[in-house]
């Protein structure tokens, strides 16, 4: 298939001429591509930042500038309107993800789609989305300007600032006295770094922050890349002293985006302190696991993990994969938001201070103007400039911040951010044609400085690595020792807590024999009270309750007392009840294999069940129980009917004996063609009544009542259903190592238990143990789900076409729709090639005893069905053709009869005329087999995967504890 890759490759090449970013290699179907720049800025180092440009280039060209472009800004300032918040992000993608492009060749790439990447496009485009939901609300429609809904503009200011920010935050650096000036601070940091750690520290910038009172001043060092803010993180790092003067960290910086990822995909369901802890211990460099969150304060299933080392973080984003209990999730990077440029004189948004043209100052609170804002006695009372909410003109939450940030980040995000600065430097060049370069005009360059060796170096070096490495030793054999311990003392409580268990089961054992012998005394109490009740005080109340009746009555039979009458009456209904021992309460349950297809059907009712099964031929299947008391009619059950279905339940009615009950049953079921199946027995075990049974349509069935031992008082019902039933093909998969760990793990147990004077009881005992662990260590899934496995090759050539539509759609190019159409055909080609490959190994390997072999004759006997023809006559003994039925069947019943007859079989000893054999050794010992005989006889067994009638199979023993054998061996000898 190396071969076959390549051929796709090549004629990729030979059919493109515009393609977009490179795929890596190691990508897999699903995943976006990973261009190899960044898709910000132009010249962006591997980190992904954007370097400060020098200021005094900037003045030059803001003094050849022309009135035009003042103008043009200051009609930026005047049109600001709101729309969709969306953050910017500053990204940092290692090189090594792209090291690897698929197609090995220059290819010319398409004007204004290159430098965006896929990944932060992917990202930015779910919280653009939350954010447009945010600036439609007409609510906040209405309290924007009606200036503000119809255009907007980005100054080239506001994308310089967002782009030119430090991207990582200070080290924050406090001196207590003495005067240290930002060079020292820096060469004194990279000096030591060089010389301790060989570690070159690109330092941004170095500045001060604040002075205080009491001689104390405060240091702000920004950092360049990924790689020396993660080293500076460690303290350890840092030297003791700058120009001997202590220094201390008031506070350590938060971990910015180029050490952060995502983790996609986490279930909302699981234990998040497991997931953090598992996580930490296989990834020490991370700081901190977020779970984020959505706009209203919900968990979503991305979490934020903040690494300390840009190395394990450039790891992580080239496999772009993360196992986290036995689970693996895909990983991107964490993209930060924009920053804004405001203006600190007018609030607004996109310039500075310095190009601002309002000649008053804006207080930031209430949104008053004012000459001296020191002079300015400000109400207190909060109100934006912008959209004249209750907050300060310069809050990230007001909506025209947002809408300004959402285009900015769009215009960043932007293809054409890239070819609208170099036409905007284009006509600044065309506009200043007076300009000449000339070389003298400029110094020489430096000449590169070299550091001298010395040979004492590298020796030391290596010594330093090898005392590092063997403190890191040292500091691993005291871990384990810690964990032996504790495992140590967790056996000795382990072995306590199952003495413990062990007495409370045998007196858990003890006391429900004496419940069970109380329970047998209760019962035969309540029987004794419940037939005195019943044949004795109820009749007797009865008969005294019709005594009082007849009493209250004069002579002409009119009735003395109305009150006593009713009570009579009620009194004589409850205890009628009671003696009948009517039941209100109830309900349906069904019981089905798990692998019959079914679906549930909703019904209301309440005591109704109703379930599709799934099948050759579909039918319904219903549940039913009816007490008297029931709230629906039948004619309500006539809606949940189809052509084929059985109604199975307690109906309550008796055809046989309950008339009108019964004759509203049956009108109903012949109106929809529904038919009686009755048991041939009573089913209620308090009457001789048949109250449990069947209507059917459309299908045969047999029924019969169940007259085993129930503690019900009602019989069972059986029947059989004629119907072919769609199974679903299930695969199974068993976890030997946790077989292995487990069986370990009980040794102990058994070691105990192993009792050679009842040596049936134990083994039966021990192998129905493992036949039950084995069972317990199977996961079974439905074959339906999996296909097999593509190829390496196969799958990247996927997922570039995958990641290339993605691109088309995005941008509507004709020629790339072209091209990923002719891609797909070649991919359909290549897998339909690979699949009949696959098949014709297969074939090959059909009758080997491979794998293969085995996957072939799986699947195959999957469309093997067996087939039957009707038989018409027999020919018997005498060669005559019987062709009458119940001739056939004596025919047939002589035959099988001889057939299955037992022989008499005589076997005569060979050697009845010699004389008997006498061994010489008849009388020794046979001596007893030893462990390793029996261990290697066991290993050398052929491991097959079949099961005897105990569920034992020879592959079974290759994860079985030895230790087991043992035991094992004093059973063999034993017998």
């Amino acid at each position: 298939m190396t071969s076959s890759s390549s051929n796709i490759v090549q004629n990729c090449l030979n059919e493109t001429s515009v393609v977009s970013a490179p795929v890596s290699t190691n990508m897999i179907i699903g995943s976006p591509t990973v261009p190899i720049k960044n898709g910000l800025t132009p010249n962006v180092p591997l980190d992904g930042f954007q370097q400060v440009e020098n200021k005094k280039k900037k003045k030059i060209i803001h003094k050849l500038a022309t009135s035009a472009i003042k103008k043009k800004r200051t009609h930026y300032q005047a049109n600001i309107i709101s729309n969709p918040v969306a953050p910017s992000p500053v990204s940092s993608t290692p090189a090594a993800v792209a090291a690897k492009p698929l197609l090995h060749k220059a290819v010319q790439q398409v004007e204004g789609i290159q430098d965006v990447q896929g990944i932060q496009q992917v990202q930015n485009t779910q919280e653009l989305q939350d954010t447009q939901q945010v600036s439609d609300d007409p609510q906040v429609k209405g309290a924007l300007p009606s200036s503000h809904s119809q255009q907007i503009s980005i100054t080239n200011e506001s994308t310089r600032y967002a782009q030119t920010r430090y991207p990582f935050p200070p080290f924050i650096i406090k001196f207590n006295g003495g005067k240290v000036t930002p060079n020292q601070i820096k060469e004194g940091l990279t000096d030591y770094c060089n010389k301790k750690y060989q570690m070159e520290i690109n330092i941004l910038n170095c500045r001060l922050s604040n002075r205080n009172s009491n001689n104390e001043y405060d240091f702000l060092l920004f950092l360049k890349d990924a790689s020396s803010f993660s080293f500076l993180l460690d303290k350890n790092h840092w030297p003791s002293t700058f120009s001997n003067e202590n220094y201390t960290f008031p506070s350590s910086p938060s971990i910015p985006p180029q050490l952060s990822l995502l983790i996609k995909n986490v279930d909302l369901r699981l234990d998040f302190n497991e997931f953090c802890q598992e996580i930490q211990t296989h990834y020490p460099q991370v700081k901190n696991v977020i779970r984020l969150k959505n706009k209203f304060n919900n968990d979503i299933k991305l979490v934020k993990l903040e690494l300390t080392s840009s190395t394990v973080r450039e790891e992580l984003l080239i496999t772009r994969k993360i196992t986290v209990g036995y689970i693996v999730y895909d990983i991107d990077e964490y993209l930060a938001p924009a920053n804004i440029l405001i203006c600190s004189k007018c609030m607004g948004l996109g310039h500075f201070m310095k190009q601002c043209t309002q000649v008053k100052s804006t207080c930031r609170t209430c949104g008053e103007c004012a000459d001296d804002l020191k002079l300015h006695t400000c109400s207190k009372i909060e109100k934006c400039i912008h959209c004249g909410q209750n907050h300060k003109s310069n809050s990230l939450k007001c909506q025209v911040v947002k809408s300004f940030r959402s285009e900015l980040t769009r215009k960043l995000l932007s293809p054409n951010n890239r070819s609208t600065s170099s036409t905007t430097n284009t006509l600044n060049n065309i506009s200043n044609s007076n300009f000449k370069y000339l070389s003298s005009d400029f110094p020489p360059m430096p000449m590169p400085q070299f550091v001298p060796t010395n040979p004492n170096y590298t020796m030391l070096t290596k010594l330093d690595d090898l005392l590092g490495k063997i403190t890191e030793v040292n500091n691993h054999l005291s871990n384990l020792e810690l964990k032996y311990n504790n495992f140590e003392q967790f056996m000795i409580e382990k072995k306590e807590s199952d003495l413990l268990i062990k007495e409370n089961l045998n007196l858990l054992s003890n006391q429900s024999v004496e419940f069970k012998k109380d329970l047998v005394h209760h019962s035969l109490l309540i029987e004794r009270y419940e037939n005195l009740f019943m044949k004795l005080i109820v009749p007797m109340f009865e008969d005294l309750f019709g005594l009082i009746a007849s009493k209250n009555q004069d002579k002409k039979g009119n009735i003395l007392d109305p009150d006593l009458k009713l009570k009579l009456e009620r009194y004589l209904i409850q205890m009628k009840k009671a003696k009948e021992g009517e039941n209100r309460n109830g309900g349906v349950l069904m019981l089905i294999k798990e692998d019959i297809s079914i679906s549930r059907v909703p019904c209301k009712l309440p005591n109704v069940c109703v379930v599709d099964i799934k099948g050759e031929e579909d039918f319904r299947l219903i549940g039913v129980y009816a007490p008297d008391s029931k709230t629906w009619s039948w004619d309500d059950l006539s809606h949940f009917l189809s052509k084929k279905c059985i109604i199975y339940g307690d109906f309550n009615v008796d055809i046989m004996q309950d008339g009108k009950k019964a004759e509203i049953l049956l009108q109903w079921a012949d109106e929809q063609f529904l038919s009686q199946v009755l048991p041939n027995s009573p089913t209620s075990l308090r009457s001789d009544r048949v109250i449990d049974y069947a209507l059917v349509r459309g299908l045969n069935l047999d029924i019969q009542v169940y007259n085993g031992n129930t503690t019900s008082d009602h019989l069972p019902i059986l029947s059989v259903i004629p119907l072919k039933v769609l199974q679903q093909k299930l695969g199974k998969n068993t976890h030997w190592k946790v077989f292995s760990l487990f069986s370990e793990y009980t040794f102990s147990f058994w070691e105990e238990n192993w009792n050679l004077s009842s040596i049936d009881i134990t083994y039966n005992d021990y192998i129905r143990f493992l036949y039950l662990l084995s069972a317990r260590c199977t996961t079974f899934f439905y074959l339906d789900k999996y296909r097999p496995a593509l190829p390496v090759e196969l799958r990247s050539f996927l997922s570039y076409i995958r990641a290339l539509s993605f691109k088309q759609l995005r941008t509507k190019c004709s020629i790339i729709k072209k091209e990923v159409c002719f891609l797909k055909k070649i991919a359909k080609k290549e897998l339909n090639l690979f699949f009949s490959s696959q098949l014709d190994n297969l074939l090959h390997l059909r009758n080997s005893p491979s794998s293969s072999s085995n996957s072939f004759w799986y699947r195959s006997k999957r469309f093997l069905k067996p087939s039957s023809s009707s038989l018409h006559a027999f020919i018997d003994s005498s060669g005559q053709i019987v062709k009458e039925s119940d001739l056939m069947c004596n025919v047939a019943a002589d035959y099988y009869e001889d057939f299955f007859k037992a022989s008499n079989i005589i076997r005569p000893h060979p050697y009845t005329d010699s004389p008997p054999i006498e061994y010489d050794n008849n009388n020794e010992v046979i001596p007893e087999v030893t462990l390793d005989e029996l261990i290697n006889t066991v290993l050398a067994k052929k491991k097959k995967k079949s099961l005897d009638a105990h569920g034992i199979s020879n592959f079974m023993f290759t994860f079985l504890d030895l230790n087991y054998w043992s035991l094992l061996l004093k059973l063999y000898n034993y017998s």
